[in-house]
């Protein structure tokens, strides 16, 4: 029996400490044969860090983890940096409050010599995105959740973008005017001549703790003052009513 386990965070954490301590337990407790191998130094204080263990019932003769059958990642560099490699049918563990759960990975279909350029702009970046990703997005498609998702995802984002338009209907102004998305994750919102949303944003900020993204950035010329570009993909479904409300106050406060 071999057991290869990868604690990974940042420094300051006690991944160093819990490392020392998971292969000391095995060794004093379970009368395992244990290796303990880190990397961390003072430059990686408040940096990524990383604790390796093997256990094993025979002498260990090949002190690297190279497949971990158990990894905690507690940290977003930690786990871009030691996350990419695992064994088939390995035990993840993440702290999400630090560990973005989203899988962060791209793709292209274009001529040959186009993605042979693309292929070395991206080793002279981060030399190759994470293998362990590609690999969760690979089986997680192969299965066919991706499809499974994305019709919980149109009916969710249907749901908020109906409250949203509906909450507009109840607390903005009579005239304002709006853009019925029937995609994407943002309504276009018009309001009543005369308001100027760079204006409200501040506001809207300070008064309402609440922000949109004001319409000028989105014209050449910087016109369209009046125009706002509203998330409803964004917040909690049970407070979209609630972030209108709040609007909706912003707006008559800057009217006053």
């Amino acid at each position: 029996m071999r057991e290869e386990v990868r604690l990974a965070g940042f420094g300051g954490q006690g991944i160093i400490l819990a490392g020392y301590i998971l292969g000391k337990a095995a060794a004093l407790y379970d009368n395992k044969e244990a290796i303990f191998t880190q990397a961390y130094g003072p430059e990686a204080r408040g940096g990524a860090c990383s604790a390796e263990v093997v256990i094993s019932d025979e002498p260990i003769d090949y002190p690297l983890v190279s497949q971990p059958k158990y990894v905690a990642i507690m940290s977003e560099e930690a786990f871009s940096k030691y996350g990419s490699a695992a064994a088939d049918g390995a035990v993840l563990m993440i702290d999400s409050d630090l560990v973005e759960t989203g899988a962060r990975l791209g793709w292209v279909a274009a001529d040959s010599d186009l993605v042979e350029n693309l292929g070395l702009a991206k080793l002279g970046t981060d030399q190759c995105a994470n293998t362990f990703t590609q690999r969760l997005v690979y089986d997680y498609g192969r299965h066919g959740y991706i499809e499974d998702q994305v019709k919980s995802s149109i009916e969710l984002y249907r749901r908020k973008r109906d409250r949203m338009e509906a909450a507009m209907s109840r607390h903005f102004p009579p005239e304002t005017k709006w853009v019925h998305p029937l995609g994407g994750f943002f309504v276009w919102v018009a309001l009543p001549e005369g308001i100027d949303t760079e204006a409200l944003l501040p506001l809207a900020i300070e008064r309402e703790k609440t922000a949109f993204v004001a319409g000028p950035p989105f014209f050449a010329d910087r016109s369209g003052k009046r125009f706002m570009r509203l998330s409803f993909s964004f917040v909690p479904e049970d407070r979209i009513e609630e972030a209108i409300e709040r609007l909706a106050r912003a707006i008559r406060a800057l009217q006053s």
